[in-house]
């Protein structure tokens, strides 16, 4: 589901003019972990882009935040997901969203692209990507509406909007 080989062709497609750029692959490890990043080091060595890409299997929250805020842009290629954190904590620490169209996370998050970009092939992404790096050397990127979109999903906004609907419908 999360397509990783799909960020990593987006990747190498996008940053082609931009190798100071690197690719930081993040996530929970499971049983098939070893046999997929096997599978994801063979399509680097291919794009030859090993030297660009650093996988980090279960990095404890800490980590991961330090990352994030160290980061420009996440590639969110995870096909057909409702909705899940990553584009949320990535836009709270300043990032820039490319996501797969066909998801959660594109559609609701991202509202159909208005607080990031979206993508449905590699090559789609790829110029997408190429683009938003393009911006933001140039600084043409503003962050701000995207932090304040992920502020939107926090816990005191939930709690608040829940309490209205439960008020409108006379469950309070």
């Amino acid at each position: 589901n999360k397509s990783i080989e799909e960020s990593v062709k987006i990747f190498a497609l996008g940053t082609k003019e931009f190798p100071d750029y690197k690719l930081k692959i993040m996530g929970g490890a499971t049983a098939d972990t070893e046999e997929y990043i096997k599978r994801l080091k063979e399509l680097m060595k291919e794009l030859k882009i090993s030297d660009r890409v650093e996988i980090i299997k279960s990095p404890p929250f800490s980590e991961l935040k330090k990352i994030l805020q160290k980061s420009k842009i996440i590639i969110d290629s995870q096909k057909e997901i409702n909705l899940t954190m990553t584009s949320i904590e990535a836009m709270a620490a300043g990032n820039i969203v490319l996501g797969y169209k066909n998801s959660g996370g594109y559609l609701d998050i991202l509202d159909n692209g208005r607080f990031g970009y979206g993508f449905l092939t590699a090559e789609e992404g790829g110029k997408k990507l190429k683009g938003i790096i393009e911006k933001i050397d140039k600084g043409k990127i503003n962050i701000n509406a995207s932090i304040k979109r992920a502020q939107e999903f926090g816990k005191d906004r939930f709690v608040k909007t829940l309490k209205i609907i439960l008020g409108e419908n006379g469950l309070q």
